[in-house]
């Protein structure tokens, strides 16, 4: 009779142990009584992306086949959320069939349907809330150039930078666009972190409007476009021109020693005025010489004199830019000719010939009709002379004047 009570109290504790999921004073046992310890979004978060995948965890490992889309609920307000379940570990996911609207309640539920293994089933369903952030919609935060910019280089890459990282397959030929009035320019788009480059399949054209454009098209990786085409204009660099030439074109009498120069309509970079840049040909044939830039004007330096009663043709090709990089529109041709193989005469001496009273320590000067070669005026071709005597002496020569200072 004892072991039959001892049998019976046991069976009664068994029972009461297995059912003590359905006590409201329950604590949470694995194998006894499952619980959610945890949701991601946790209950009460805010700005939760609208591509949230909602995941609830347990304490213990659950039996998949009670986790679906009738345990496992997620409804806006009234409204049951589209979606798929799915169960690993420990964790049942939600994953919605589309994005979460913007600012919104919604509502994550775990029915008493959830149960372990052993049958155990949660207590209570599990209730939590969360709420999704305000749209955040790309914009275009800056422009390379920028909106109305002018003496912009003919070979511009222009670019235009988000607010975010956008979706890189909405960022192409379609939705950025460069424009001189209606007619669309060709080009090449590229999209690195969040700037958007085009680049021109040719240069621009001088002192010319452009019109750049990012469409609605554009969008971030949720999908989510610019609310309005972002458009903004600019303008090109005019391209430099030669203003003058020293010889004028089509001159005639040019001193052989000419130094050669061209001025240009604005400041030039002075890397580009170089020897190629700047040539001197007879015909055919190039000239050697040195080539100098200061303030708006290009120098070049015959190596040796020209040759008389010759055509020179001077050129400043493309290659001769400004500070902006902005080219000539084509290349600026000039000739000149030489003056005659004339014979250099002494014009004026100084004292004058036959003068009296000169003083004893004066310089002796001649000018001459042309300048001179420097080297030719020496002590052997310029002399004085007492009587037969000669005069020990300097000579110099400074323009197209030699002077001579006894001794």
């Amino acid at each position: 009779m004892k072991k039959k009570k001892l049998l019976t109290a046991i069976a009664i504790l068994s029972i009461v142990f297995l059912a003590g999921c359905k006590k409201d004073d329950f604590v949470g046992v694995v194998g006894v009584c499952p619980l959610v310890v945890s949701t991601n979004p946790i209950n009460g978060a805010t700005n939760v992306p609208l591509t949230k995948v909602i995941t609830a965890t347990f304490n213990e490992q659950m039996n998949p086949l009670t986790i679906t889309g009738t345990s496992f609920t997620v409804q806006e307000g009234s409204n049951p959320v589209a979606g798929t379940v799915s169960y690993s570990g420990t964790t049942a996911t939600f994953t919605p069939s589309s994005k979460l609207d913007p600012s919104t309640t919604f509502t994550g539920k775990i029915t008493t349907s959830a149960k372990d293994p052993m049958g155990n089933a949660i207590q209570t369903d599990f209730v939590w809330t969360f709420s999704t952030g305000a749209i955040a919609y790309p914009t275009v935060i800056s422009t390379d150039p920028l909106n109305l910019a002018t003496l912009v280089s003919l070979n511009k890459v222009v670019a235009a930078t988000f607010n975010m990282k956008m979706d890189p397959t909405t960022i192409t030929a379609t939705t950025v666009t460069l424009k001189q009035g209606t007619t669309a320019i060709a080009g090449t788009v590229a999209y690195v972190d969040s700037t958007v480059t085009f680049t021109p399949t040719v240069a621009l054209s001088p002192n010319t409007v452009y019109t750049g454009t990012v469409t609605t098209g554009a969008k971030n990786p949720l999908g989510y476009g610019l609310q309005s085409n972002y458009v903004w204009t600019f303008t090109t660099d005019a391209s430099p021109t030669v203003i003058s030439t020293d010889p004028t074109n089509n001159a005639t009498g040019v001193a052989l020693n000419k130094v050669v120069a061209a001025t240009f309509s604005v400041l030039m970079n002075p890397v580009t005025i170089t020897t190629t840049t700047f040539t001197v040909k007879q015909g055919t044939t190039l000239i050697a010489g040195t080539v100098a830039y200061s303030g708006s004007t290009a120098t070049f330096t015959p190596t040796t004199p020209f040759t008389a009663n010759t055509v020179y043709t001077g050129t400043i090709t493309t290659g001769a830019k400004n500070l902006q990089g902005t080219a000539l529109a084509s290349n600026y041709v000039w000739t000149f000719t030489t003056a005659a193989n004339v014979p250099p005469t002494v014009i004026s001496t100084d004292p004058t010939n036959n003068a009296t009273g000169v003083a004893v320590n004066k310089v002796i000067a001649a000018t001459f009709s042309v300048p001179m070669d420097p080297t030719t005026i020496t002590t052997s071709t310029f002399t004085l002379k007492q009587g037969t005597t000669a005069v020990s002496g300097a000579v110099t020569y400074s323009g197209s004047t030699a002077s001579f200072t006894p001794s």
